[in-house]
């Protein structure tokens, strides 16, 4: 029951951003193609390229793996992106996984990973990355106020 009441409780809240955001002109898609992710990204004058975790040169990601939200203004402008993968590791670890795809990234070379605890982390894992906001385009009134943990469960 504290699952369901937890997925309620983060819906609302996303609604309720969501509402904010069309409220202040701004449209929220959920994408599933990273061809065209790449695409937007590297038109952005003054964004980082996309990371190599999202980048289709790299990997296939299919719609079940990912998706990423675009946040696009009244004139049709992406203003701001983000991007959730998702990978089921089954018995393997985040470790290995990683070293996988930074051998894939640095042309075959076996890479080390630096972080300890993705020796302890297995299962369904996502990945949330490359958030950009257009610094330009979305000042702080634009912006919803950032909710945490104690805005869906307050004390």
């Amino acid at each position: 029951m504290q699952k369901v009441r937890i997925i309620q409780a983060v819906t609302r809240k996303i609604s309720e951003i969501e509402a904010t955001l069309s409220d202040q002109g701004v449209t929220i898609e959920m994408c599933e193609d990273f061809q065209k992710l790449e695409k937007i990204c590297n038109s952005i004058e003054g964004r980082k390229k996309l990371s190599e975790p999202f980048s289709a040169k790299y990997f296939d990601i299919l719609p079940r793996d990912g998706f990423w939200i675009n946040g696009v203004n009244e004139e049709g402008k992406t203003i701001s992106t983000q991007v959730m993968r998702l990978s089921e590791l089954g018995d393997t670890n985040l470790a290995t996984l990683w070293q996988q795809q930074l051998k894939r990234l640095h042309g075959g070379r076996l890479m080390q990973t630096s972080s300890p605890g993705a020796q302890r982390i297995s299962g369904k894992v996502v990945y949330h990355g490359d958030v950009w906001v257009d610094p330009v385009q979305v000042s702080a009134q634009f912006c919803p106020k950032t909710w945490a943990v104690t805005d869906v469960f307050p004390a």
